[in-house]
């Protein structure tokens, strides 16, 4: 087994290869053993250009594999490859379709279908909750017969796709056995392997989120206002998960669909050459209605999933609201008593300030108390008037300053009320 990621050095993508043919995979009890080696950029563009020499002392006589991984650090390296992949194009490894699916930046399954070849790709992007990878396969026809073809797989991945996990794939799932001539040896066991994979993964992924939201159910039970905003975000981590599954679960029903597709156009390809009814292997058919019903189970889960978490931000709501209750009460309650505070002082004020101010009237020296009523003998000064005319200026230079200040204010507090509300 190769190393599960290529050297890329200082470029931005990595290239390796291997070849393989159906008479070697039969030799090697229908294991297909990887032994990828190192290229450029030339020589894997020199790899696609040319066709191996048919050797049957080394089993390479016909039904050949050819294998190309182009590896690069991140989705937009690999678009800039437009020579090779132009090149892919012009040597049948993939065509138009394939290339829109790459530039697409997304996940997807194509099958395409033509008097020359079939190919078949699919892809998974980030969005996936996964690293980014593309399986594009291609049938070659070596010569005129229809039945000597061979197949290329071009593999392209980021640096974050464990190419371990594909090499598992091609040596663990042995080659389907029963796909002998009339019918051409081809790479379709491939995509089912992939679906297998695919479906494992969704499994795993569905048994992880099931122990998270128990347990996040638990902590919602129990929560107070400290914990609330850490598990809405707990939630929304979950929601995320929820989606990246669910669009795994729609590729991979995808692609068990566009397999099986591909499985009646090969089959009615062979009944079209020979008299005798040939059925396509059944072995592939019988994993593929195998990893089918398993989809079909795992979308049950997946229902069940947004409910429970949507009881669980209802159960938070309502935590909120419980403690948003309660917090409102204790404000209510705080300023129940600041108002009865307040309106004891104004009770207060309202006993002593006639008094206070009657007694500071009469304890100005504007009055005589000892007045005896002689001629000329006055109670009151003849300067009491300056009192109201200074006390009236004030007052009135008091409220027009209160008068321009809560003005000012309450424009301030309108224009923030106005833009929040925007």
């Amino acid at each position: 087994m190769a190393a599960s990621s290529l050297d890329m050095g200082t470029n931005s993508v990595g290239y390796s290869c291997f070849e393989s043919s159906w008479e070697i995979v039969k030799s090697r009890r229908w294991h297909v053993e990887v032994n990828w080696r190192p290229l450029s950029e030339d020589a894997a563009k020199d790899f696609i250009k040319t066709s191996p020499r048919k050797d049957n002392r080394k089993l390479m006589g016909r039904s050949r594999f050819r294998f190309l991984h182009a590896q690069c650090l991140d989705q937009q390296h690999l678009y800039k490859q437009e020579e090779l992949l132009q090149i892919a194009k012009e040597h049948g490894w993939v065509n138009d379709v394939s290339k829109f699916l790459m530039n697409s930046q997304t996940g997807g399954v194509v099958l395409s279908e033509s008097e020359e070849s079939i190919q078949f790709a699919v892809q998974a992007s980030t969005e996936y909750g996964s690293p980014f990878y593309g399986m594009f396969l291609s049938e070659l026809r070596s010569d005129d017969r229809r039945r000597d073809v061979d197949w290329v797989c071009l593999l392209v991945s980021d640096n974050n796709f464990d190419r371990s996990t594909f090499d598992s794939l091609l040596y663990n799932d042995p080659y389907p056995s029963d796909l002998l001539p009339p019918l051409s040896p081809d790479l379709m066991f491939l995509p089912v392997s992939f679906l297998r994979w695919q479906t494992d993964q969704i499994k795993s992924g569905l048994n992880g989120l099931r122990i998270d939201i128990a347990a996040q159910g638990e902590k919602v039970s129990t929560a107070n206002a400290s914990g609330l905003a850490g598990l809405r975000e707990s939630l929304y981590k979950m929601r995320r998960t929820y989606l990246s599954l669910h669009a795994r679960w729609s590729l991979a029903k995808d692609l068990a669909s566009n397999v099986a597709r591909c499985f009646d156009i090969l089959e009615q390809r062979a009944n079209s050459r020979d008299e005798d009814p040939i059925t396509y292997s059944r072995v592939l058919r019988n994993k593929l209605r195998s990893e089918s019903a398993n989809l079909d189970l795992l979308l049950h889960d997946l229902d069940a999933m947004p409910m429970r978490m949507d009881a669980q931000q209802t159960m938070l709501d309502n935590q909120a609201s419980m403690i948003l209750v309660r917090n409102s009460e204790k404000a209510a309650e705080q300023a129940r008593r600041d108002s009865t505070s307040m309106r004891t002082i104004a009770v207060m004020t309202l006993l002593f300030l006639p008094g206070t101010f009657v007694a500071t009237i009469f304890s100005m020296s504007v009055f005589n108390w000892q007045a005896k009523g002689d001629p000329g003998d006055r109670i009151a000064s003849r300067w009491i008037w300056l009192y109201f005319v200074i006390s009236a200026v004030l007052t009135g230079l008091v409220m027009v300053v209160w008068i321009v200040w809560f003005r000012r204010a309450d424009k301030k507090f309108q224009k923030k009320w106005e833009q929040r509300m925007v």
